[in-house]
């Protein structure tokens, strides 16, 4: 994935994730299993990602009917932090060590 064919990868709607028009994210992934000496063995990660709604009332949307962000809908593409379609990193390491049992700050101190 690099600049010159990331719009063809945004455009497929044949996937459920990630959600069509996702550019930012994808060109966040760019280089990291394809080509070169790229491998998951030497993965350097990806590039930072800022997640944001594209509406400033999406919280409110979701929190009042969450069923919208379980289908492939007009909210789920428009409110993709308030789905949790995308996750910033504090929130997806939060979530990874609490599902893997690793010890917090808190329990650490």
């Amino acid at each position: 994935i690099n600049e010159e064919n990331v719009e063809k990868f945004a455009s497929d709607d044949t996937a459920y994730y990630p959600p069509m028009g996702s550019y930012d994210f994808l060109l966040s992934q760019a280089g990291r299993h394809w080509g070169g000496n790229s491998s998951l063995a030497n993965d350097f990660g990806r590039g930072a990602l800022g997640v944001e709604d594209e509406h400033d009332d999406c919280a409110e949307w979701i929190q009042a009917d969450k069923v919208m962000c379980d289908n492939n809908s007009e909210a789920r593409s428009i409110c993709l932090y308030s789905c949790n379609v995308f996750l910033d990193d504090e929130v997806y390491y939060e979530n990874l060590a609490e599902m893997l049992g690793w010890p917090t700050e808190e329990d650490e101190s």
